[in-house]
Order: C-alpha cells, then sequence, then structure tokens
C-alpha cells in the first residue's frame, strides 16, 4: 500500500499461495546487497521493498514512474 493524499494505493508485488518464511521488509537508500545471479554487489539506489523467502532467497522491489519493477 502506498500512502497518496487522498488515502491509499494497492500494489501487487507479487502472487502466491501460502508460504511460511516468506515475508516483507524495506531497506534503505544506500544500503548494499548482493546479487545473488551475478554475485555483484549492488547499492539501492531508494528505498526499496524486499520479498524475502526464508533465508534462501528474495527479490527486492524499486517503485520508479508510478509502478513497482
Amino acid at each position: 500500500m502506498l500512502h497518496r493524499e487522498n488515502g491509499y494505493e494497492l500494489h501487487t508485488l507479487k502472487s502466491f499461495g501460502i508460504q511460511e518464511g516468506s515475508y516483507l521488509r524495506t531497506s534503505p537508500k544506500g544500503q548494499e546487497a548482493t546479487d545473488v545471479v551475478t554475485n555483484a554487489k549492488v547499492v539501492n539506489p531508494v528505498d526499496v521493498i524486499d520479498v524475502l523467502y526464508g533465508q534462501e532467497a528474495g527479490e527486492t522491489f524499486i517503485f520508479e514512474g508510478g509502478r513497482f519493477r
């Protein structure tokens, strides 16, 4: 949910069934992460939302241009 002047907007980041151990978190601009595919270090360009799957994997979503990517 994104707060707007006249309420909130719902944005679905990911859709899947109930999965224990999966959760959301925010990570601040400037925080360093590791791309598990390339093993490269990545610095968050803005505040981001992470979808984490236990301690094994995750995805990062960045809001820009009015949508998450």
